[in-house]
């Protein structure tokens, strides 16, 4: 899950207690029914071998992408807690970052923030030529960015688990790692405090800040009225 302010402090310090940023996007952010309905159908569909692959023609019996990741997971996972005598599934994870008035929260998957799962899934997978999500070679920057929030909470030196159709890869971040990490957390809590504290409203944080329209993971399956909304109000047309 990912890390956040919580805004119900935010109300109580008077940091501009009239946002609500969260909710905000939460009610605007509208999908295409009929994309999301061929996705999961794409996903469901039995198109693939034992090995993840793509089935080939003497292959009749054929499994889908949700399936095979599932299974990757749970194996990539059981890598992770090996020797652990109990399972902990979603935790709450709270504390303070140097510099920052706000709580830091966030919600560790397993073992209360020691093991964090990151699935990879195909992309066109509504089409008849799906494409692999490759596995990473080291822990992408803001899933450790955000492991990087729960070690400082936590003490406890984190794992992450990353599982796609073909396989798993487990990663163990080192301390180099983290505080590095760390650092540039910190720094863009207390940046988002002071936008918090010289706005009013919604309309004028979100003038003072880059809406990264060019990124296709956070835009892509945004309804194009809203989208268009979101330009206007950023002055980004």
């Amino acid at each position: 899950m990912r890390p956040g302010f919580d805004t119900r402090r935010h109300a109580k310090r008077g940091i501009s207690g009239s946002f609500k940023l969260a909710a905000f996007f939460a009610n605007r952010i509208l999908v295409r029914p009929g994309k999301t309905k061929a996705q999961i159908e794409g996903r469901q569909k039995p198109r693939f071998g034992s090995d993840g692959k793509v089935l080939k023609k003497n292959e009749t019996i054929g499994r889908g992408e949700f399936e095979i990741v599932c299974e990757n997971a749970h194996a990539g996972l059981k890598e992770a807690m090996q020797g652990a005598n109990e399972i902990i599934g979603q935790t709450e994870l709270r504390g303070k970052l140097p510099g920052c008035q706000l709580d830091y929260l966030g919600y560790g998957d397993y073992q209360g923030g020691a093991v964090e799962l990151k699935t990879q899934w195909d992309t066109g997978v509504d089409t008849d030529s799906p494409r692999s999500n490759s596995l990473p070679k080291d822990i992408k920057n803001p899933h450790l960015m955000q492991i990087a929030g729960y070690w400082h909470i936590t003490g406890k030196i984190p794992r992450i688990v990353y599982a796609n159709r073909l396989g798993y890869r487990v990663f163990e971040a080192t301390i180099e790692q983290l505080e590095y990490a760390l650092s540039d957390v910190i720094a863009a809590c207390v940046r988002r405090e002071k936008l918090m504290m010289v706005t009013e409203n919604v309309e004028q944080l979100l003038k003072l800040c880059d809406p990264h329209f060019a990124d296709s993971f956070v835009w892509r399956d945004v309804h194009p009225d809203v989208l268009r909304q979101d330009k206007k109000i950023s002055g980004s047309n």
